[in-house]
């Protein structure tokens, strides 16, 4: 994988596995909200977010050590509802 994961933001294939390889929780979960298709999923990865300060969570998952975190947490709000 790369070491900075928004190298890979043009391929949606190339995000799935760097994301499935670095962050599989996160993968996880988001195949659990978002449904199995791997290119909704890494689309959804690297679009901006305003709640992320307009960063794509692959943005905050490769800057920060708490960025898994910040993604998981985006993504338990979607899964509740509160997006």
């Amino acid at each position: 994988m790369p070491k900075d994961i928004k190298t890979a933001a043009f391929s949606f294939s190339a995000v799935a596995d760097a994301v499935k390889t670095e962050h599989p929780q996160v993968w996880d979960k988001a195949k659990k909200v978002f449904g199995h298709e791997d290119s909704k999923i890494a689309e959804w990865l690297v679009s901006s977010k305003a709640v992320l300060g307009h960063k794509t969570p692959c943005d905050v998952l490769s800057e920060s050590d708490k960025g898994e975190e910040q993604v998981m947490d985006l993504i338990e709000r979607i899964d509740h509802g509160y997006f």
